[in-house]
């Protein structure tokens, strides 16, 4: 027996397995695999001006109404939002977020010291800093993830000795998520889990002790013959 001959056996008999172990993998990787797709719905922008010690505040209410659209906001008021906000399924689900963002709206490089902080609906705070900022080097963002309705309560002051302007932002944004493929990974595992169920059944099943019991009489009446 030749070297080719040992690894052709080999081949031939590894290749179902090798099989079987690609259609795991892509059936797990199809199972997992999510695409993400993201959009705004509403927006509120404004230029508010702060003296020192001052505190503004906004606030966002989130209510569930029945609706085909996503809802309009409102300045200082609220979001109509269709309930429920996660609307899953095994391959299609949303997420709703708000995030708050500010920054300074002055003369570049003109610095300034910002309590902010964020209640969400059931009182509790959700998020509190006090971040320096710079005009011109970008500024700071609170995200809440939408989970309920009620009021979101978003404060800023100004820790510093002088009156400033900040530019305020908040906006409804909502991600979409799908899994494609996932019947697909399904369907391959399936079909990964026949062979070891066949392999099983065939070498380890009743009829292969019947056949072995078999053979071995059939043995025993030729060697008494």
């Amino acid at each position: 027996m030749t070297w080719k001959s040992v690894l052709g056996r080999i081949v031939y008999a590894s290749y179902p397995f090798v099989l079987v172990g690609a259609l795991i993998f892509a059936g797990a990787f199809s199972l997992n695999f999510t695409t993400e797709s993201t959009q705004t719905h509403d927006w509120y922008d404004s230029v508010i001006a702060l003296d020192p010690e001052e505190t503004y505040v906004h606030n966002v209410t989130i209510s569930y109404e029945p609706m085909s659209g996503y809802g309009s906001g409102v300045e200082n008021g609220s979001i109509a939002m269709e309930e429920p906000p996660l609307a899953n399924t095994l391959t299609n689900w949303k997420r709703a977020w708000l995030p708050f963002f500010f920054e300074l709206n002055e003369t570049i490089g003109t610095e300034a010291v910002i309590n902010r902080s964020l209640v969400g609906p059931e009182g509790v705070i959700e998020s509190w800093a006090e971040v320096g900022i710079v005009a011109g080097g970008g500024g700071d963002m609170v995200k809440p993830e939408v989970t309920q309705g009620g009021t979101y309560r978003f404060s800023l002051q100004n820790m510093g000795s002088q009156a400033i302007h900040l530019r305020f932002t908040w906006e409804l944004e909502w991600h979409y998520y799908e899994k494609p493929y996932f019947y697909y990974g399904v369907t391959a595992l399936a079909i990964a889990l026949v062979y070891p169920a066949m392999f099983l059944i065939k070498n380890f099943g009743p009829w292969k002790s019947r056949q072995q019991t078999d053979e071995e009489s059939a043995v025993g009446y030729s060697e008494n013959g």
